[in-house]
């Protein structure tokens, strides 16, 4: 599956401008910006300490989403070891599913 996204490093960067303090998540590797939290700074309405973590939790996705593929490979390789019929592989199937859900929903497929 071709994925819609971009898959290299994110990082955020601080840019100042006249009348705003903008927090970009960007990806470098293809000079691209992600996304872009934005105040106006003569409305005294500064980046929250949220708006900052929020910008750090989008920049790691693209980690985040490889770490869970990963796991997903693994936990496949794992059913081998299982006896299909007991309740450990059904265990391990059921985080498999959930897994695919999250990365269906990231992907913007749910």
């Amino acid at each position: 599956m071709k994925e819609r996204f971009t898959k290299e490093e994110w990082r955020v960067a601080d840019v100042a401008k006249i009348g705003e303090q903008v927090l970009f998540v960007h990806a470098p590797e293809i000079d691209g910006v992600i996304c872009r939290l934005t105040h106006v700074v003569n409305k005294n309405i500064p980046l929250s300490e949220a708006d900052i973590a929020n910008a750090y939790l989008i920049a790691a996705a693209p980690k985040m989403y490889a770490e869970i593929e990963r796991d997903i490979q693994n936990l496949y390789q794992s059913l081998c070891d299982i006896d299909s019929s007991s309740l450990q592989y059904a265990a391990v199937e059921k985080k498999i599913e959930r897994k695919q859900k999250l990365l269906a929903e990231a992907r913007g497929e749910l």
